[in-house]
C-alpha cells in the first residue's frame, strides 16, 4: 500500500494525504460490523491500507519538518510509539480474553480514540515548507517555517529559505530531464543506492525475525513450558521500549550505521542460540531460550527497530523523499 501512494504527497501535499489516513476509521467500523471471515477480511484490507498511508506519509512528514539535529530521534520515535501501542494492545487483549472473551468489539472501538486524536492534530500541524517551496509558493513556505521555527532565537527565516531554494535548484540541475519527481528516478544512479540503503535498513526488521518474535512470543513460550507466557510478553515489550528510547539518544552520537550493523550481528547470534535451545527438552534449555529472546529484544530495540525507520526516511534525496520512503516501506510491508 505504501508504494501505491508514493507520488500523491508531492501532488496533494503531506497534510492533505494525512487526511486520507482516516481510512483507518472506516476499517475499524467495518471490523466491528463484520459477521463472517469474508467481511473481516475486507475490513482488514482497509486497516492495512490506512497503516500503509500512515507509515509513508508520517515518516516523510517528520523527516522534512524535524531539525536535522534531532531528525533521527523524531523518526525513530515512530517505532517507540509502535512498541507502546503493542504493549497496550497486549494488556487489553489479555483482559478481554480473561474477563469477557466474547465481547471483543469494544476493544476494536478504542481505535476511534486514536484516530480521533489524529484527525484533530491534522488541523493543527502546518504543511511541509519544503512542499510549498517546491511548488514555488514562497509566502506559504515562509508561513510554515515561521510556525515551526519562528520562536527559535537567532533563526533567520529569509536565510534558511534561500538555503532551501538553493538546494531545490541544485536538485533540478541533476534532473533536467523531468520537471516533476518521477517514481522511476529512485532506481537510477545515486538515487538507487540511496533507495537500496533505506530498504535494507527497514527490511532488517523482518529479516531479523521481528514478526515471529512479537506476534507469536506468547504461543512460543507456552509451548516451551513457561508458567506465565503473558508476563514474558509484557517484559518483552517493556524491554523493547527502554532499549528503543536509549537508541534514539545514542543514534545522534554513535551514528546510525554502527547501531544497525552491530545490532543485526548480535540478533543473528541470539537467533542461532534460540534455535539451538529447541533441540534440548530441559528446563535449562527453556531458560536459555528465554534469555536469548529477551537479549534479542534489547538488540532489536537498540538497532533495527528505530534505526530501520530512520534509514527509510533519511537516506533519500530530499526531492524524491516521498517516493523513496514509500518504496522502502513497501518492501518492509512485503516482508511481513
Amino acid at each position: 500500500m505504501c508504494v501505491l501512494f508514493g507520488a500523491e504527497p508531492d501532488v496533494c501535499g503531506r497534510k492533505a494525504m494525512m487526511g486520507a489516513i482516516t481510512i483507518l476509521l472506516a476499517g475499524s467500523i467495518a471490523e466491528i460490523a463484520s459477521h463472517d471471515w469474508q467481511s473481516w477480511l475486507g475490513a482488514a484490507v482497509l486497516v492495512r491500507l490506512g497503516v500503509g498511508l500512515a507509515q509513508s506519509i508520517l515518516i516523510t512528514y517528520i523527516s522534512e519538518l524535524a531539525p536535522f539535529q534531532i531528525r533521527g530521534f523524531m523518526i525513530g520515535a515512530y517505532q517507540l510509539m509502535l512498541a507502546l501501542g503493542q504493549l497496550i494492545c497486549a494488556v487489553a487483549s489479555q483482559l478481554v480474553q480473561v474477563h469477557r472473551p466474547n465481547e471483543w468489539r469494544p476493544l476494536i472501538a478504542t481505535e476511534f480514540v486514536f484516530t480521533g486524536i489524529l484527525i484533530m492534530m491534522i488541523w493543527i500541524v502546518p504543511e511541509s515548507h519544503l512542499y510549498y517551496a517546491r511548488k514555488g509558493d514562497v509566502t506559504r513556505a515562509k508561513q510554515s517555517m515561521r510556525r515551526l521555527y519562528g520562536n527559535v532565537a537567532g533563526y533567520d527565516i529569509e536565510h534558511e529559505y534561500r538555503v532551501i531554494e538553493h538546494g531545490i535548484e541544485a536538485e533540478k540541475e541533476l534532473s533536467r530531464a523531468s520537471k516533476e519527481s518521477s517514481f522511476l528516478e529512485i532506481f537510477q544512479g545515486t538515487n538507487w543506492r540511496r533507495t537500496l540503503a533505506g530498504a535494507v535498513g527497514i527490511c532488517s526488521q523482518w529479516s531479523a525475525g521481528a514478526p515471529i518474535v512479537f506476534s507469536y512470543s506468547t504461543y512460543f513460550f507456552k509451548v516451551a513450558g513457561m508458567d506465565d507466557p503473558f508476563m514474558v510478553t509484557i517484559i518483552t515489550f517493556v524491554l523493547l521500549i527502554i532499549s528503543i528510547f536509549c537508541s534514539l539518544i545514542a543514534c545522534e552520537y554513535i551514528g546510525r550505521r554502527p547501531l544497525l550493523i552491530g545490532g543485526c550481528f548480535l540478533m543473528c547470534l541470539f537467533n542461532i542460540g534460540l534455535a539451538t535451545s529447541g533441540i534440548f527438552h530441559t528446563s535449562g534449555a527453556n531458560k536459555a531460550a528465554l534469555a536469548c529472546l529477551l537479549i534479542w529484544v534489547l538488540c532489536y530495540g537498540a538497532s533495527a527497530g528505530p534505526i530501520g525507520f530512520v534509514a527509510a526516511g533519511e537516506t533519500s534525496t530530499p526531492r524524491l523523499r516521498a517516493q523513496t520512503t514509500s518504496f522502502n516501506l513497501g518492501c518492509y510491508g512485503a516482508g511481513l
